[in-house]
């Protein structure tokens, strides 16, 4: 999934087709959705019982503001 996510995205910026787009960017789309879900079950069994509450929290903000702040920059509508 560590390779599939920037390699997707990658191929998603050659101009060949609309099909070819799509299927990259559900493949990046997915591969990232999966990182973000296993994060935290890979890190939290690392530590101990009173850092795990503000580590979850650090980790899903840090979720929520990756995804609000992809999308500040983009392209016009």
């Amino acid at each position: 999934m560590m390779v599939l996510a920037p390699v997707g995205l990658l191929a998603c910026g050659v101009p060949v087709s609309m099909v070819w787009f799509f299927g990259w960017r559900l493949v990046s789309g997915v591969a990232g959705g999966v990182i973000m879900v296993r994060v935290a079950g890979a890190v939290l069994p690392h530590l101990r019982g009173e850092r795990r509450g503000p580590a979850g929290g650090a980790i899903f903000a840090g979720l929520g503001l990756g995804i609000a702040a992809s999308r500040t920059g983009g392209t016009e509508a």
